[in-house]
């Protein structure tokens, strides 16, 4: 294969829109690193692999970070955190049983020197892909939120005036203007 393949391919992995392009805004680093799985699994399985689980290794941490039932194992290790007894309580049989198949993946990508399978990487992706609503209800969810937003907006305006006429009228009824 050409360098101008490859570059081909690249620039098309990178108009691609991530199917993890809804983590970008709160986190970011995970987003960089997931969206590096999509990008490198036609063509460098090692690195997409290498990826995936430095992904999960983030967001488990980040899991333990912010889960007060979640308690930092034994080791700091992606092992013992997604052994750890309550984790799978907490993720489900679902996902405890897909973060130990990236972990496995991952293992050998980075510890092992044997020969990496392009085919391999589109496994990785499909353990990992996280649905995505179709565009209209996307559309509908952010409409509604929107009016939230509106609605919120007034609401506040409302109590801040609901405040002002109270002072108002507390004022007058004690300086014995009622």
């Amino acid at each position: 294969r050409s360098l101008k393949s490859f570059a081909i391919r690249f620039d098309l992995a990178k108009i691609h829109m991530s199917n993890f392009a809804f983590l970008e805004y709160e986190w970011p680093l995970l987003h960089e690193s997931a969206k590096r799985v999509e990008e490198t699994a036609n063509f460098d399985t090692r690195t997409s692999y290498f990826y995936a689980r430095r992904t999960l290794e983030m967001a488990v941490v980040w899991l333990f970070q912010n889960d007060k039932s979640l308690r930092l194992p034994y080791q700091p290790n992606l092992n013992a955190f997604i052994h750890e007894p309550n984790f799978r309580k907490v993720v489900g049989d679902t996902v405890f049983t897909k973060a130990n198949i990236l972990r496995n993946l991952g293992n050998p990508a980075v510890h092992e020197y044997r020969r990496m399978i392009p085919a391999d990487g589109h496994a990785l992706l499909n353990q990992i892909r996280i649905p995505v609503p179709p565009i209209t209800l996307q559309r509908e969810f952010v409409t509604r939120l929107a009016a939230l937003s509106r609605i919120r907006v007034t609401v506040k305006a409302s109590l801040f005036e609901l405040d002002r006429l109270f002072a108002s009228l507390q004022h007058r009824a004690f300086s014995g203007e009622l």
